[in-house]
């Protein structure tokens, strides 16, 4: 099975999109460091970049179907060829910017005050004291760097495979549909559901959210559950994706 032309279309694609968001990240670093470097009284820290990343391939997951699947198909390429190749671009592009977000850390930590989400959980405590004016020290070690770049590779990959899945459903639906979906979707998370959950359940729902995102960020901690949890998640979407792939009409 070769996959190599769709790799290299579908990483060509995401290539684009990440050209254009990382100059802007750099922009506004290099922006606080030179407003920094030119005034003493001004301070600069910068933190949780690889959760603007994991936000840009979900959003990456989402539109990268429709165009490669018009695409491939007339060219007479096979679904499961082109579902691999896909799910082989989408790793393939989650370890690569994951990896750059690590060697981000590593450079502009010793410039500002430069952290990431993985680490702001991990030294909690001593990231409160320096708030609190004492002199702590955060070892930025290969082993911590090793374990947050595994910790943003799966959470790149999994945010990814979930935008692919969303991705592959809204293309099976018609229109009436979609727009349901898309008008719906939003107003009963923003505005119906908390509604419910403040007269209704009391607050039993944003209790139950709060509690669970709190698992998983620290299940995220301990790099074995991580990889059990994500990989178990990336399985269950590579399936149903594959199920809603293998039936797609070949235009809408």
């Amino acid at each position: 099975m070769n996959l190599r032309p769709i790799l290299r279309y579908q990483l060509r694609q995401f290539y684009d999109l990440f050209s254009v968001y990382y100059p802007i990240i750099y922009l506004y670093i290099f922006s606080g460091l030179a407003e920094k470097y030119a005034r003493s009284d001004s301070g600069f820290s910068f933190s949780g970049m690889e959760v603007l990343t994991i936000l840009v391939c979900f959003v990456a997951g989402i539109i990268l179907f429709k165009g490669a699947f018009r695409f491939f198909t007339s060219c007479g390429v096979s679904r499961r060829r082109l579902f691999c190749g896909l799910t082989a671009a989408i790793a393939v592009t989650a370890a690569t910017v994951s990896l750059l977000d690590m060697i981000n850390v590593a450079v502009f930590s010793n410039f500002i005050e430069y952290r990431t989400l993985y680490v702001s959980q991990i030294f909690g405590d001593l990231l409160a004291a320096r708030a609190r004016g004492a002199s702590t020290a955060i070892p930025l070690t290969f082993a911590l760097l090793l374990k947050n770049w595994l910790w943003c590779l799966l959470a790149d990959f999994a945010l990814a495979m979930l935008g692919f899945f969303i991705g592959v459903l809204y293309s099976r639906m018609n229109r009436p549909v979609k727009i349901l979906v898309s008008v719906g979707v939003p107003a009963v998370c923003i505005i119906f559901l908390p509604r419910f959950d403040a007269t209704v359940t009391h607050g039993a729902i944003g209790r139950f959210v709060s509690a669970a995102w709190a698992q998983w960020t620290q299940w995220g901690l301990n790099p074995g559950l991580d990889l059990l949890t994500r990989l178990l998640l990336v399985a269950v979407l590579a399936s149903l994706i594959w199920l809603l792939l293998r039936k797609a009409e070949l235009y809408r």
